[in-house]
Formats: C-alpha cells, sequence, structure tokens
C-alpha cells in the first residue's frame, strides 16, 4: 500500500520550514514519529553539513524513530533492498536529488555497508552512536544523530534538534535540556528546535506548562490540527484524536475491526487516558488543592487588582498597608491567617491574606 501523508502531517512539514521554534503536540500513534523522520531528512537534504540531534526519551522511541525515519524516505526515494542504503532521496518533490544514505558508528567512525537489524539499531542507540549520514558527493554529507537526551552532552549539540517524548523526561532533567539547548538557537537562524509528545500527565513537567493554551481557547475539529501558541510564546501544532480521526485515522478493537471515533470512546477502559493520550486536555494532578486553570484564570483576571508583598521589616508592612488602601472598595472583607510552621531546621513564613467581596466575586487584595 502507498504511504499517504495526512493533511496534519502535511501542515506540520510546512510549519517547520516557517518557524525556528515548534511543538508537535500531537495525540497518541498519529504519526508523530514518523513526520519527525520526515522533518529530519528534509532538514539534512536541504542544508549541506546539516547537523540533526533527534533525542529521545527512551530507547524503545529511538528505534522507532530510526524505523519511521526509513519508511518515510522510502516512499520519497528510489530505494535499494536494504533499508539502511538509500541512494535518492528527494527534497521538495525534486526527483534525482543524487544522495546517498549510509549508517555509521559516530564513535568509530565505521559506515555499514549493508542493512541493520533492530538489535544492530538498539546497540548502536544504547551506546549514543547511531547516526545517519547523507552523502551529497564523497566528502560532505549532512548526518542525523539518535541519542538519549543528556544536559552534559547537549551543550556540545549544533544544528536542529528534534526531541521525541519531550514530557516525559524527568522535570528537573528537562529544565536542564532547555538550559543547555537554548544557545544552539541564539547561534545560527537556520537552526531549529522542534519537541514532539501528547499530553505530559505532570501538570508540574516544562512540557505540560509549554502546551498550556489559553484559558478561553476553542480548537474547533480540524484535519490540519489546531495552531496555537503556548505559556511561554512557542508555536503549538495540536492534532487531537478526533483531528487525526477527520484526517483519515482509524484505531482497531481487539479483533482486528477499525472503530468508529464514537465506538472508540466507547469502549470499556478507553476514558482514563483519553485525556492524556488522545483529547490533550490539561488537567491539573498531583497534590493540587485547586485546578491549574482556574488557578491561571484567577491570576490574569486579578492583575492590577491585588497585590503581592513579602514583609521582612516594619517598613515593608507600612508600605503594603498602603498599598491595601488604594486597592480596597466598599465591600466586605475578610482577613485569613496561616501561621508559621516549621519542621526540623526548615520554617515556612506565616501568612495573611486580606480578602474584598464584590458582588460574586471575591478578590484577594493583598
Amino acid at each position: 500500500m502507498k504511504f499517504v501523508r495526512r493533511s496534519y502531517e502535511v501542515t506540520a512539514l510546512v510549519a517547520v520550514r516557517q518557524t525556528r521554534e515548534l511543538v508537535l503536540f500531537w495525540a497518541r500513534r498519529c504519526r508523530k514519529s514518523t513526520t519527525l523522520g520526515s522533518i529530519a531528512f528534509d532538514e539534512m537534504s536541504g542544508h549541506r553539513g546539516r547537523s540533526v540531534i533527534a533525542a529521545s526519551a527512551s530507547l524503545l522511541l529511538g528505534k522507532e524513530l530510526v524505523s519511521f525515519a526509513l519508511t518515510s524516505a522510502e516512499q520519497a526515494a528510489v530505494v535499494l533492498n536494504e533499508a539502511a542504503a538509500v541512494r535518492t532521496v528527494l527534497e521538495g518533490g525534486a526527483d534525482g536529488a543524487g544522495l546517498q544514505l549510509t549508517v555509521a558508528n559516530s564513535d568509530t567512525g565505521k559506515a555499514y555497508a549493508g542493512g541493520l537489524s533492530p538489535e544492530d539499531f538498539a546497540a548502536l542507540y544504547k551506546s549514543s552512536n547511531l547516526e545517519f549520514r547523507l552523502y551529497f558527493d564523497r566528502t560532505s554529507y549532512s548526518r542525523l544523530k539518535i541519542i538519549a537526551p543528556n544536559p552534559a552532552t547537549a551543550r556540545g549539540w549544533a544544528g536542529t534538534v528534534l526531541r521525541d517524548e519531550a514530557g516525559y523526561t524527568p522535570a528537573a532533567l528537562e529544565t536542564a535540556l532547555r538550559v543547555a539547548t537554548k544557545p544552539i538557537m541564539d547561534t545560527d537562524p537556520t537552526f531549529k528546535l522542534i519537541y514532539a509528545c501528547n499530553l505530559c500527565p505532570d501538570d508540574r513537567h516544562p512540557f505540560f506548562e509549554m502546551t498550556m493554551p489559553a484559558p478561553d481557547a476553542q480548537f474547533p475539529v480540524n484535519p490540519n490540527g489546531n495552531f496555537y501558541h503556548g505559556q511561554d510564546g512557542v508555536l503549538i501544532h495540536r492534532v487531537t484524536l478526533a483531528d487525526a480521526y477527520a484526517a483519515g485515522h482509524v484505531l482497531y478493537d481487539s479483533k482486528g475491526q477499525p472503530l468508529t471515533l464514537e465506538q472508540f470512546r466507547a469502549q470499556p477502559g478507553n476514558k482514563l487516558g483519553l485525556n492524556i493520550n488522545y483529547d490533550l486536555v490539561h488537567q491539573s494532578g498531583g497534590t493540587a488543592a485547586i485546578d491549574l486553570i482556574a488557578l491561571l484564570t484567577a491570576q490574569a483576571r486579578g492583575a492590577g487588582q491585588c497585590h503581592f508583598a513579602f514583609v521582612d521589616s516594619d517598613t515593608d508592612y507600612l508600605a503594603a498597608l498602603n498599598i491595601l488602601r488604594g486597592l480596597l472598595r466598599n465591600g466586605r472583607v475578610g482577613i485569613g491567617f496561616d501561621v508559621a510552621t516549621t519542621t526540623g531546621e526548615t520554617s515556612n513564613p506565616s501568612a495573611i491574606t486580606v480578602t474584598e467581596q464584590l458582588g460574586p466575586e471575591r478578590l484577594a487584595r493583598l
């Protein structure tokens, strides 16, 4: 069966060419890794000497990216019998590019003339030595290196970076990776940083915050997906299961029979992971007492009407009172006090909140 890209895949490939930083915020198993492979080959074939770093969160996903990338290349190129010996890669629909793809060990420099088994791929990936080389001539080539994400080695990355499953790295590791990779974008205007993942289940994770839409955002079902800017301004391409179904995606039951979207949703046991895996609906988790979206909404609405003061002296206290006088209107006022507690040698400060009721609303003024 001939491979045909879905409309949201084509939309993503166009978007990557027009922006430097993008998040593929896609539902599970909707060809995310396939598209990352296409992006990698597009970058390699379009820029002589380009380095592409594919940092995947797990060994399995790293192998997945390799196989999907080759599958994607096979649809756009004339391929020899061995999967690791693609002779011609088409870039921008042009035939006869005359580019040769080989697999190599980035540590030893050894190139593999024949195909590699999944076990060979896994061994190279596990050692972070798996590399594809796309030759333009005998001496110049672009490379795709597939590794596990590591902040220490990330400081040496240069080129286009693909972050597969960016929502499933440990939160602290993800923060360190972003600090390490930021200078890559600053160095060269042609370099790109592409994230890809479904919804991260941890609302304290940087990827959860990155993909958080505005509280009033609306996302109608669209076979091309929907674009919006996340909390830190990065462009997000959102593709839910409903969007993917509109573009031709199909899921199957335990007997291998195709399911409509409604039939899939009605299956027992599917509701548990719908928000995270398929609907991409942000919900607070952990021990949070207040829904994260409600908290962000309240903070946005309180801007300019409420104030936080850290009181460490009489001067701080008097300044806070003066600010409070300017904020209060003629509503009912209540004062809440949370006394300081000490555990071991660590002490939390006391907290006072002055709340004013105006009609149905309660504003934490200070």
